[in-house]
């Protein structure tokens, strides 16, 4: 079987190895990002991720600097599904925390 003909699982480029760490990835960005919708990126927790993640803290900072950029990456990874979800959450809000959430921060 030629290169072209592998699928992405049987890569001979990706061991097991790095498909766990993958996968590890983006359980991490799903939960960070579930969580978010639900309850908002405030009142979200790293420990709150790994749990739904099912990973330890300490994993959590290996794969990632922050919450922000967990949730940023699951984003990256499915923008189709990010956009959306997060337009459905801020019209659930209330008008004055709507404009709060979507004006851009100043210094």
């Amino acid at each position: 079987m030629s290169a072209e003909e592998m699928s992405p699982d049987e890569s001979p480029a990706q061991g097991l190895r790095e498909l766990k760490k993958q996968m590890t990835r983006d359980a991490i960005a799903s939960a960070a990002f579930k969580l978010t919708l639900e309850k908002g990126l405030d009142h979200v927790t790293v420990e709150e991720i790994s749990r739904v993640a099912i990973v330890s803290p300490r994993t959590f900072s290996n794969y990632f600097s922050s919450k922000e950029e967990a949730v940023v990456s699951a984003g990256a990874q499915a923008p189709e599904q990010f956009v959306p979800a997060f337009r459905e959450a801020a019209e659930e809000l209330p008008p004055w925390r709507r404009s709060a959430r979507c004006s851009p921060t100043t210094s």
